[in-house]
């Protein structure tokens, strides 16, 4: 199942008890940051593609914004692995202000 760019942001923004325009830094680094855990997550993503016979991916996308962009990603990944991600890499830069 697709999910979008926000909805990632969102889950992971409730992990953290915030919301989009709640921190600054928040939106302006969460792009970056998903964009880093998607190169990350590529290899299980195609993993999980081989597996089910689907096509795989020779690159992650790359995330200009916190939009509605839509990512064809599995399920565990979207909505499981990258909100929980994007929460711990926005909480190691909470420690530095």
């Amino acid at each position: 199942m697709a999910t979008t760019v926000r909805k990632i942001f969102d889950l992971a923004a409730a992990i953290l008890f915030t919301s989009k325009g709640g921190d600054t830094d928040y939106d302006q680094y969460s792009p970056l940051l998903l964009e880093r855990l998607l190169i990350e997550a590529l290899p299980y993503e195609n993993a999980i593609r081989a597996a089910s016979g689907r096509e795989e991916l020779t690159s992650a996308p790359e995330i200009n914004a916190i939009d509605d962009t839509v990512l064809d990603w599995d399920d565990r990944i979207t909505r499981g692995a990258l909100p929980h991600g994007l929460a711990s890499a926005l909480m190691i830069d909470e420690e530095d202000k």
